[in-house]
């Protein structure tokens, strides 16, 4: 489980970068962009990840409702991380990779 929310993420992170590089740059491979945009990261990775963490929940050894709470909130931190990850960093290093 730990391994298909960790590749999940992963391949988030490669289809939003590509988003931003698409914006910034229209020259990239196409058959890149179908492989990373609809095989690996459009119709699997959100889905497989919220399926592995919902799963992580119930079969939670500790499952009292003050650690579920304190569990959420880490949850939801980490998610504002990810999307750090993925939308400001593509878009600071694109931008400066690429001149924009």
């Amino acid at each position: 489980m730990d391994i298909a929310k960790a590749l999940s993420i992963i391949f988030m992170i490669f289809l939003h970068t590509l988003m931003v590089v698409y914006g910034f740059n229209q020259g990239i491979s196409p058959s890149y962009g179908f492989i990373v945009g609809n095989v690996l990261g459009r119709p699997y990775a959100t889905p497989i990840f919220m399926f592995c963490m919902e799963v992580g929940i119930v079969y939670s050894r500790r499952s009292q409702w003050d650690i579920m709470v304190k569990r959420g909130i880490t949850l939801f931190l980490l998610g504002i991380l990810v999307n750090v990850f993925e939308f400001f960093l593509p878009y600071y290093v694109c931008g400066t990779l690429l001149g924009s």
